[in-house]
């Protein structure tokens, strides 16, 4: 725990391999996804060419 209460963590993925930076933003600056965590990690992994 970082004890940042004013940060939220971002992982920002790179395709087509599990690699990617984390930042931390303000939590406005952020927009949740209602998606399924299966399936963005399936959009991650092939570099957004997936149905």
């Amino acid at each position: 725990h970082l004890k940042i209460r004013d940060r939220v963590a971002v992982y920002l993925p790179q395709s087509y391999n599990f690699a990617g930076n984390l930042i931390l933003v303000a939590p406005e600056q952020v927009t949740p996804l209602e998606a399924d965590s299966g399936q963005l990690m399936t959009f991650i992994v092939s570099g957004g060419v997936t149905k």
